[in-house]
């Protein structure tokens, strides 16, 4: 008698574990079958997914046009993906959407569909230690509230150590500067037609801006990364949400330095390792420009949100 090896044994046992499919996965033929026997959550999902389908084809009023639709499903959905978690995903989809037309209240209930869990991915920037540390940052502290003057995302110690650090902002009384504020107002609504326009707007900050609520905080920093400290506002009117706030830099030459009105950022700033950058959950951009602009433009780090099964 030949002598079996216990590693022949395990792999026995593992492969009919994880051939838990509503198919025969010693017979599977296509790519996509042998990704769903592969994967032991994808072959419960596909176990879930053929018990619904046959308690609602049963009530189907037109057999025929039913069983079309899945055969659309398993040509245009399930059949294109890639991999387990695609996989994952349209199945959970389609059991949820057979679940609901089924009669069968009992059947449809007991499905125990699996979850996805979501996580942030680098889609741009996975060379970089800004983009690596930040998204160990967003997968580790929960996301500040939209309605907020924060940052998406908290720094917590960890992430000081890393080199990430809030711009020293303090708050200053806007009535305290209210003529530097109707500088800006003016410079922003410039109306180089007329004097009767410049007029207007003047007075448009006394019934229009004004009686509106305003915070603002003033910090020196390095906003361009050009080695020069500049003296930079943070102007936010109406409501405290950062998509509100205007950046800007006051100066004797057309009120605001490098011919910018306003500091054009997507978002709030922050400094890393000693550089300004502004963050989403989106991406991470870096402050640039010259001698007559500054803009965030220039994106270091790209994300999205996924979802996995793993």
């Amino acid at each position: 008698m030949k002598k079996i090896h216990l590693f022949t044994l395990l792999l026995a046992a593992y492969a009919q574990l994880s051939c838990a499919a509503s198919f025969d996965c010693a017979k599977a033929g296509t790519a996509t079958e042998k990704l769903i026997c592969s994967d032991a959550k994808v072959s419960t999902l596909d176990e879930q997914l053929n018990a619904v389908y046959k308690a609602a084809n049963e009530t189907a009023t037109d057999k025929n046009a039913f069983k079309a639709q899945q055969r659309d499903w398993l040509k245009q959905k399930r059949n294109v993906c890639e991999d387990a978690d695609c996989l994952a995903l349209v199945y959970q989809a389609r059991i949820s959407e057979l679940a609901k037309s089924t009669s069968n209240s009992a059947l449809a209930s007991s499905v125990n569909t699996i979850e996805p869990q979501k996580k942030m991915i680098i889609t741009t920037g996975h060379e970089k230690s800004l983009c690596n540390d930040y998204l160990a940052l967003m997968n580790r502290v929960p996301r500040n509230p939209q309605n907020t003057c924060n940052l998406e995302y908290s720094f917590d110690e960890k992430a000081k150590t890393q080199g990430f650090n809030d711009i020293p902002w303090k708050e200053v009384d806007p009535k305290q500067y209210e003529d530097m504020l109707l500088k800006y107002w003016m410079y922003i609504n410039r109306d180089w037609t007329s004097d009767e326009g410049k007029k207007k707007v003047r007075e448009e900050f006394y019934t229009k801006f004004l009686p509106v609520k305003h915070w603002l905080w003033h910090a020196t920093f390095d906003i361009s990364n050009d080695g020069k400290l500049d003296e930079v506002y943070k102007l936010i009117s109406r409501d405290c949400t950062i998509n509100n706030a205007d950046f800007f830099i006051p100066s004797e030459e057309g009120f605001a330095s490098k011919g910018a009105a306003r500091i054009h950022v997507n978002n709030n700033l922050f400094l890393y390792k000693g550089k300004s950058y502004t963050g989403t959950i989106w991406d991470i951009q870096e402050p640039d420009g010259d001698d007559k602009y500054i803009n965030a433009g220039l994106v270091v780090c790209e994300f999205k949100t996924v979802a996995t099964f793993k």
